[in-house]
């Protein structure tokens, strides 16, 4: 279980989005739309152009707690 974006292991958020990404093994649209924002804001997010926000990394953590408890 990985609770949150925070029990990913890695350089910054940035990085573990994109690592949670990969482990899901899913494209950068299809990751955007779970967790309900666009796709290049997403690839904003993961080239560093635009900064994470606390309510992006709170719509992260809740698509996890979604995994976690087995409801996606």
């Amino acid at each position: 279980m990985m609770k949150s974006l925070d029990n990913i292991k890695a350089e910054d958020d940035v990085e573990k989005i994109y690592l949670l990404r990969k482990r899901l093994n899913m494209k950068q649209y299809e990751f955007a739309q779970a967790i309900g924002i666009s796709a290049s804001h997403l690839g904003k997010i993961e080239s560093y152009k635009v900064l994470l926000s606390p309510k992006i990394k709170s719509k992260i953590n809740n698509y996890i707690s979604k995994l976690d408890e087995g409801e996606l």
